[in-house]
């Protein structure tokens, strides 16, 4: 990091280093519990020497994780274009017909009342 190459005053100093030795309290770290023991007579394996029964190794782990991703993404776009196709364009009105013809007072328009 360039900020550690960088001449700060003493009194920053100071003080970053007076936080980092700051006990940290109520962080729910650690425990007052007494830590097991392991029978003396008897060989304990722990978690890293057992292989897992189903694992991948890095590259076929990152190669179905491409194709699914790749799966994904053109599962989508083939949904929305082809599947899901387009709206149809709204149709030209016709200013003959009365029926198209826009109201005459919009029908949210609050009515006065005249007292």
């Amino acid at each position: 990091s360039f900020w550690c190459l960088s001449p700060l005053p003493s009194s920053i100093m100071f003080v970053r280093s007076s936080i980092r030795r700051l006990p940290v309290f109520g962080m729910g770290i650690g425990s007052n519990l007494p830590l097991p023991k392991a029978p003396s007579k008897e060989i304990v394996f722990h978690s890293q020497m057992i292989r897992p029964e189903y694992s991948l190794d890095q590259g076929r782990w990152w190669f179905l994780f491409g194709c699914a991703n790749l799966g994904l993404y053109l599962g989508n776009h083939l949904y929305t274009g082809v599947v899901m196709g387009k709206n149809p364009a709204n149709p030209i009105r016709n200013p003959t017909d009365p029926l198209e013809q826009p109201p005459k007072k919009h029908m949210h328009e609050v009515e006065e009342e005249d007292e």
